[in-house]
């Protein structure tokens, strides 16, 4: 039963990023509420570390499920990361 609770914790946590968009001028309170996401759905490694590169096509099915997990990960957190800054941002 902890997860629900856990993945609502996670909700709130994006919904109140996600109403304050990036202007340019509120860098430091936007990367604040990003990192504070983040570490709510362990997934801090997408600011501190680059995605690692894909592996062979011919590899294991296990590492490329695993590979494929994280870009996902990394793409989400891309994501939410675009969508909340102003439009005049994204271009």
């Amino acid at each position: 039963m902890a997860h629900p609770v856990q993945n609502i914790n996670h909700s709130a946590f994006r919904s109140m990023f996600e109403r304050k968009k990036l202007s340019g001028n509120n860098f430091n309170d936007w990367f604040r509420q990003l990192k504070l996401v983040l570490r709510a759905e362990k997934k801090m490694f997408a600011i501190e570390q680059p995605l690692p590169i894909a592996p062979d096509a011919d590899s294991a099915a296990i590492v490329l499920a695993e590979w494929n997990a994280l870009y996902d990960a990394y793409n989400e957190m891309a994501c939410l990361m675009l969508g909340s800054m102003t439009p005049e941002l994204h271009r």
